[in-house]
């Protein structure tokens, strides 16, 4: 695969024109566009169903680009974007002029963002090269089916409780990111300690 393809896959995509816009204005788009693809990727190698899907994006950036990214490339339920420098009113009128939907916002940190109900649906927590912690990122939803995790790690180090013998998750290098970070972490169907106690109780 050319370390190229991502680039190549949103530029003929069909929502280009729609997508193309959260990304350009970076001074770096084609490091962003290619972080946002290669976590959508990572969905899409574990055969996650993100059709009918809670997606939460935690540590989205200033708009969000990867939420965005995932609203119009699959249709999830409900895609969260959640960021402490959230730039509302430009995502607003970017959300707005180009007709994105189910996709929503909130300038907040994960651990202050009101927990996400998912009704038994699939949940799927995202984390961009994010500064939030991967305890906080998965707390913000509950009552799900299923829960997946991708990590793709920039500063903030995944924590030791999240690389146990019990629950190890799939990593690789994924070349087609274009920048010196890209160490993807999977955890497929994830357990937390309180799912782990209450199963090993029945």
């Amino acid at each position: 695969m050319s370390n190229y393809y991502y680039l190549d896959y949103v530029m003929k995509s069909k929502c280009s024109p729609q997508l193309l816009p959260f990304f350009v204005p970076h001074k770096n788009a084609r490091k962003e566009i290619t972080e946002s693809m290669g976590c959508f990727t990572a969905v899409k190698n574990i055969n996650a169903l993100i059709k009918d899907s809670i997606v939460i994006v935690a540590g989205d950036g200033i708009i969000p680009r990867t939420g965005v990214m995932f609203a119009l490339l699959s249709k999830p339920a409900m895609v969260f974007s959640i960021d402490p420098l959230m730039d509302t009113r430009k995502s607003s009128e970017l959300l707005d002029t180009y007709k994105i939907e189910r996709l929503r916002y909130a300038k907040t940190c994960a651990k202050d963002f009101s927990r996400i109900e998912a009704k038994q649906r699939r949940a799927i927590v995202v984390l961009p090269h994010s500064h939030c912690g991967m305890h906080e990122a998965v707390s913000t939803v509950s009552n799900y089916s299923r829960l997946d995790i991708i990590n793709l790690p920039c500063c903030e180090k995944v924590p030791d409780s999240f690389l146990t013998i019990d629950h190890p998750p799939g990593v690789y290098k994924d070349k087609c990111i274009h920048s010196d970070k890209n160490l993807v972490y999977i955890w497929e169907d994830y357990k937390t300690k309180t799912e782990q106690e209450n199963e090993k109780a029945n």
